[in-house]
C-alpha cells in the first residue's frame, strides 16, 4: 500500500517538472532579441561601368593639317628691255671705273656719282655706285653730291648713306652736307642733320634754314683757318 502511494506521487511530480521546463524554455526564447533580417541574395548581373571618355586626339589626327600660306616676297617690278640694258650698262661702268688704274680717285668718284644720281637705275645699282663714290671722293669734290642731296626723288636709303659718311669728314664737308640734308622738308635724316649741326655749332638756330647759313659759313672758315699750315 505504501509503495503504490509513492508511485502515484511520482507521476504528478514528473508532470509538474516537465511543465516547468517547458515554461522556462518558452520564457527564455521570448527574452532573446530577434535575429537580424538577412537581405535576399540577388543573382542579377553587375552594373556595367560608365564608358570611358574619348581620348583627346591632336588636331592632326582629327583632320588634315592646315598648312599656313607663306606670303611670297615682294617681287621687283618687271623691267622693260630698255631698263635692263641700261642697268647692265651701269653695272659694267661701275666695274670699268673700279678696274681702271689710269683714273684718279677724284675722277673715278665723280663718274660713280653720276651713276648714283641717275633716278632711272634700280636702287641696288645706285647704292653700289654711291658706296664706291663715297670711298673715292676727296673732301674737295664731295660737293658733287649736292644735286642728289637736294633732289626731291632721292631715296632715303641713299641720303642715309651720305649722312653716315660725313661723320668722318672735315667740317668743310660735314657742315654743308648736314645743312643741305636739314633743308629737306621732312624725314628722319633731316632731323638727324639738324641735331648734328646744333652739336657742331653749340646752338640750335631754329626751323628756318636761312638762320643757319651764316653760322655754318663762319664755322667752316674757322675750321679751314685752323687746318691751314703756318
Amino acid at each position: 500500500m505504501e509503495a503504490r502511494s509513492s508511485k502515484n506521487l511520482v507521476m504528478p511530480l514528473v508532470g509538474i517538472a516537465l511543465a516547468a521546463a517547458v515554461g522556462a524554455a518558452v520564457w527564455y526564447t521570448q527574452q532573446q532579441p530577434p535575429a537580424p533580417a538577412v537581405p535576399p541574395v540577388t543573382t542579377s548581373a553587375p552594373e556595367s561601368s560608365p564608358p570611358a571618355p574619348p581620348t583627346p586626339q591632336p588636331p592632326s589626327a582629327l583632320s588634315s593639317p592646315v598648312v599656313p600660306s607663306i606670303p611670297s616676297p615682294t617681287e621687283a617690278p618687271e623691267m622693260s628691255p630698255e631698263a635692263i640694258a641700261r642697268t647692265a650698262a651701269a653695272l659694267k661702268e661701275i666695274d670699268t671705273v673700279l678696274r681702271d688704274k689710269t683714273l684718279s680717285t677724284d675722277a673715278a668718284g665723280l663718274r660713280l656719282v653720276t651713276l648714283a644720281s641717275d633716278s632711272s637705275l634700280p636702287l641696288a645699282t645706285r647704292t653700289d655706285a654711291l658706296q664706291h663714290a663715297i670711298n673715292l671722293l676727296p673732301d674737295k669734290s664731295f660737293d658733287s653730291l649736292n644735286g642728289m642731296l637736294t633732289a626731291k626723288d632721292t631715296p632715303g636709303e641713299l641720303l642715309d648713306m651720305v649722312f653716315v659718311s660725313i661723320h668722318d669728314r672735315s667740317p668743310s664737308v660735314q657742315l654743308p652736307v648736314a645743312l643741305a640734308l636739314m633743308q629737306r622738308s621732312s624725314g628722319e635724316v633731316s632731323t638727324q642733320a639738324r641735331n648734328l649741326l646744333a652739336f657742331q655749332l653749340d646752338r640750335d638756330y631754329g626751323d628756318d634754314p636761312e638762320a643757319w647759313l651764316e653760322p655754318v659759313k663762319a664755322a667752316i672758315a674757322k675750321a679751314q683757318e685752323a687746318a691751314a699750315p703756318n
